[in-house]
């Protein structure tokens, strides 16, 4: 990507969270560039794109990393699981999609095709990744058997609820107490642990004993 590419995602982001996506304009993102309309559709051919490459920004990389994190048979899958977790409060949290959560919501249920793009961009992979370390943690025992479909839920709806949150009473001068991150992660992983029976000391001798 190059750097004026990145400048205009960057103006076009605080733009679309101060304004919302119906209050951001082509021209006001053009404006606050300082180019012309035509120079900004040579980067991006429509306002939906150029929205989809703002709450993307990032976001592959972190997807990227937890795919690592899930094929890493030197770890134990608990360990594993847990960097996944730490990876996608990360993504939700710091990255666009967490700034913009509140503005993305709104904007697929008007765009439902923006809504398929971001999905198969971005989610389907991760889902893939998480299931994959889950069915394999099962298989070899060190994980309690659990549903797929209710246990990706259960692993993201915490962060995702976060990132709304705190995107909903930026505004609030104790933001950071009230949400917490490090709190709730670590009594999200708590419960996860829970729910998946998991030794994470038992899991540790079992990877070292085969190494």
């Amino acid at each position: 990507m190059t750097d004026r590419k990145q400048e205009i995602i960057d103006i076009a982001s605080n733009l679309f969270i101060e304004n919302g996506y119906a209050g951001t304009s082509i021209n006001a993102v053009a404006t606050a560039a300082g180019i012309q309309k035509a120079s900004l559709y040579h980067h991006f051919p429509s306002k939906e794109a150029l929205f989809l490459s703002c709450i993307g920004h990032g976001y592959p990389d972190h997807i990227a990393r937890m795919k690592v994190y899930a094929e890493d048979t030197s770890k134990p899958h608990a360990e594993r699981l847990k960097l996944m977790l730490d990876e996608f409060y990360d993504a939700m949290i710091f990255s666009n999609v967490g700034r913009m959560s509140s503005i993305i919501a709104e904007t697929t249920r008007r765009f439902p095709q923006m809504a398929r793009d971001f999905h198969d961009q971005f989610i389907e992979e991760m889902d893939t990744s998480l299931r994959t370390l889950l069915s394999d943690g099962i298989a070899v025992g060190a994980f309690e058997e659990v549903d797929a479909d209710g246990f990706d839920y259960i692993f993201c709806s915490t962060p995702v609820h976060l990132s709304l949150s705190r995107a909903m009473f930026a505004c609030f001068d104790d933001l950071e107490e009230r949400f917490n991150v490090e709190k709730i992660k670590k009594a999200h992983w708590d419960a996860l642990k829970a729910l998946l029976k998991i030794d994470e000391r038992a899991q540790t001798h079992q990877v070292a004993a085969l190494v």
